[in-house]
């Protein structure tokens, strides 16, 4: 049986997955998160009104409601492009350079005085260097003092979490390795961003290894009042087995896929207790990437198992039939499979709003089409 292009596939799992995502939220009663990343994407007036000399990267974060870690990846990339005033700005990458004799040098000119050991000691039971480190070094900072030391003494407590605590990565390293994955995509880089975004997914294992919903993730990695850069974990792994699908349907890239589907399955294994709706679009959206890397068995025993573990949700019987029929050119018995399994439905909770009547009748229209 055939299975289509790849173009016309593809333009259909688009149109399937924003339709369940609106669903899935109606479902839950509340509104669905935000497009993408939620908000990851550059204003295009990000730096206007912007004096990086006078402001540092503190003030583009406050001028913006910026996460600090979103402020000085977004300076950096504006150092990179000679953005003006920019070229003596502290940036993660700069500070990096530096030796740790260096850093803590720069430090003690400051009149921040810590070590290996006192530093560990300060941020042991953090998430983030900030905390118990970069924050109080800033506050204690002189009246007066530029606000590009302020960054500075921030940009190194954040690397010497890197350097001295490297196997827990804090809440800086996390953000920035995704900012780094968005970059990729962005231009025009998908399967570096597939990598970068499955190693990011990796870090969060080891930074909080004791998380069992996909909200606990999202609190630990968001700073109250930011408003430009809140990061979601339900809309990152969405986009990742979204980029995965696309990669495998256009470019046959077979081995992200099955490194991405190995992802999304310990995601729903690691996060039991996430909201429903949100482990439910993600197999879906895993059930999408297994048929597009031609491993149709397994994703048909996927959406078997949804609707064997949740019979009372339409969503698996909706999932099922739509792969039923979603060939170039399905038979009249594709179409009766398909109503059968949808009948099935019927006795879900919320077979009306998952529009399982309409979808019967949809479907019996085209085999009546189809078979006279």
């Amino acid at each position: 049986m055939s299975k289509g292009s790849s173009k016309q596939r593809a333009k259909k799992k688009q149109q399937k997955q924003q339709q369940r995502k609106t669903k899935l939220a109606r479902r839950e009663g509340k509104a669905a998160a935000p497009k993408g990343f939620g908000a990851r994407e550059k204003p295009t007036d990000l730096f206007r009104g912007w004096e990086p000399t006078k402001q540092g990267i503190t003030g583009l974060a406050q001028r913006r409601h910026l996460a600090f870690v979103d402020a000085a990846h977004y300076a950096e990339a504006a150092q990179r492009a000679n953005h003006p005033g920019t070229a003596t700005l502290w940036t993660p990458q700069r500070v990096a350079a530096l030796s740790d004799e260096e850093v803590l040098a720069k430090l003690a000119a400051l009149g921040v005085t810590t070590d290996r050991d006192a530093f560990l000691a300060a941020t042991a039971a953090d998430f983030s260097a900030f905390p118990h480190a970069g924050t109080p070094w800033s506050r204690g900072l002189p009246a007066g003092t530029p606000p590009t030391d302020h960054d500075f003494v921030l940009l190194a407590a954040w690397d010497l979490w890197r350097r001295w605590r490297p196997e827990r990565p804090s809440r800086e390293m996390l953000l920035v390795r995704h900012l780094d994955g968005w970059d990729a995509d962005g231009n025009g880089r998908p399967g570096e961003a597939i990598d970068t975004w499955l190693e990011f997914g990796q870090m969060i294992w080891r930074a909080f290894p004791d998380a069992r919903r996909m909200t606990d993730i999202d609190d630990a990695l968001n700073d109250p009042g930011v408003k430009l850069g809140v990061f979601y974990f339900e809309a990152f792994a969405e986009v990742l087995v979204g980029l995965a699908t696309e990669e495998a349907l256009h470019e046959h890239d077979h081995e992200r896929a099955n490194r991405t589907a190995a992802y999304i399955r310990e995601i729903v294994a690691r996060l039991p207790d996430s909201l429903p709706a949100h482990l439910e679009l993600l197999q879906a959206g895993l059930a999408d990437l297994l048929e597009a890397n031609h491993q149709y068995d397994e994703a048909r025993a996927l959406l078997n198992g949804m609707i064997e573990r949740s019979p009372h949700r339409g969503i698996g019987y909706v999932l099922r039939a739509e792969a039923i029929v979603d060939v170039d050119e399905p038979t009249a018995d594709d179409f009766r499979e398909a109503i059968a399994m949808l009948r099935r439905g019927l006795g879900s909770e919320d077979a009306n709003q998952w529009e399982i009547p309409h979808r019967i009748q949809a479907l019996e229209e085209e085999l009546a089409a189809l078979t006279k």
